[in-house]
């Protein structure tokens, strides 16, 4: 057993902070940098939605630190919304791509059907991603020795903020670099696959796929290494590696599948 030198409370070997009052019990080389630095503060209150958000980029640790501890952790599922809204507006995008004769109402509802049907799709698909992305960051977790039953799939979901950012990227590279298609008078739909097929269209999805490889591959394995040692209580080091491992995976099959998904949610 480890006696806690503040609130003086014996823990078994394993934990790196005190189950009583949040103490460090051990401290990594690694958490010698302040960026990995386990937080140490007493729990009061939730942090704010917004203020979350802007701890995704600045203040990480202390992200998931609050987050485990707030039993509700709101504002995550605006996150999967936020994501589902993007790609709906990615089929904007390629539908404003297609040179179609104007019809002020017919042009509405052309939009609003594309916009609904690309978001129900970004939803599911990412909802999807996301369900995949925890189950294997929850093996990470309980890996390296950690609480099992901590883990959380809407506290995770913070760790994938930075798909919002990429989803967001995404938009303007297609808006500079996709070219325009011809409207053949049959079939609208018809003539927006033709934004996956043209040379300079594949240039654009290419490098919507090295955006996605380097959110997927880099950014998200380092916020989900750090909820993973916040909410399983484990080794910080080896928790960002092994994400790092699930992530350049599943980066990897994210940056193959660049445009894919996109050009399935066409009827």
């Amino acid at each position: 057993m480890v006696r806690c030198n503040r609130c003086g409370n014996e823990n078994p070997p394993e934990p790196f902070v005190c189950a009583f009052c949040g103490a460090k019990l051990k401290i990594e080389k690694i958490e010698r940098i302040k960026f990995f630095e386990r937080p140490e503060k007493k729990w009061k209150r939730p942090q704010r939605v917004l203020t979350r958000y802007v701890q995704v980029f600045i203040k990480p640790s202390e992200l998931f630190w609050d987050l485990r501890y707030d039993e509700k952790r709101r504002g995550a599922i605006y996150i999967l919304l936020m994501n589902g809204a993007l790609v709906g507006l990615i089929g904007m995008v390629l539908l404003g791509r297609v040179n179609f004769p104007h019809d002020t109402l017919a042009d509405s509802m052309i939009y609003l059907s594309t916009f609904l049907s690309f978001f129900l799709f970004g939803l599911l698909y990412h909802l999807l991603l996301f369900g995949v992305l925890s189950y294997l960051y929850k093996i990470v977790g309980s890996r390296q020795g950690g609480r099992r039953s901590r883990h959380s799939f809407i506290a995770m979901l913070y760790a994938f903020f930075p798909s919002v950012v990429g989803n967001a990227i995404n938009i303007l590279v297609l808006l500079i670099a996709l070219p325009t298609a011809s409207f053949s008078g049959f079939n609208v739909y018809g003539d927006l696959a033709r934004l996956f097929q043209d040379p300079q269209a594949q240039l654009a999805w290419q490098i919507t796929g090295i955006i996605s490889f380097i959110i997927y591959g880099g950014w998200i394995p380092l916020l989900a290494g750090l909820c993973v040692r916040s909410l399983h209580d484990s080794s910080t080091f080896r928790s960002i590696v092994w994400s790092y491992i699930v992530g350049i995976i599943m980066g990897i099959l994210v940056f193959l599948t660049s445009g894919i998904f996109i050009e399935s949610a066409v009827p």
